[in-house]
């Protein structure tokens, strides 16, 4: 029996499982890291939409006139007392 086919044969079961679980690895990683990355993609786009969101709100309430201010706070406080009375929470206005 010779040795050095079995030996050859050995070398190249192994250096194609090695290179196998090698490629497992490399796919692995590159689908963690590739969702890691689109994620944190979704929470900066997040992040400056509600930042934006914010800059929007704040200019269109300085542009509004102070008797409008006022109105529109009433009208939020009518709102809530509205739900307070709704709830049963309050049982007189």
């Amino acid at each position: 029996m010779e040795f050095k086919p079995v030996k050859s044969k050995l070398n190249q079961i192994y250096t194609g499982s090695l290179l196998f679980i090698l490629m497992i690895f490399i796919t692995v990683l590159y689908i963690f890291i590739s969702g890691a990355i689109k994620n944190q993609e979704i929470e900066q786009l997040n992040r400056f939409y509600e930042k934006e969101k914010h800059k929007n709100l704040q200019k269109r309430y300085i542009k509004t006139s102070m008797s409008e201010q006022k109105k529109n706070m009433k009208m939020i406080i009518n709102m809530n007392m509205w739900n307070i009375n709704r709830k049963g929470i309050c049982s007189t206005m």
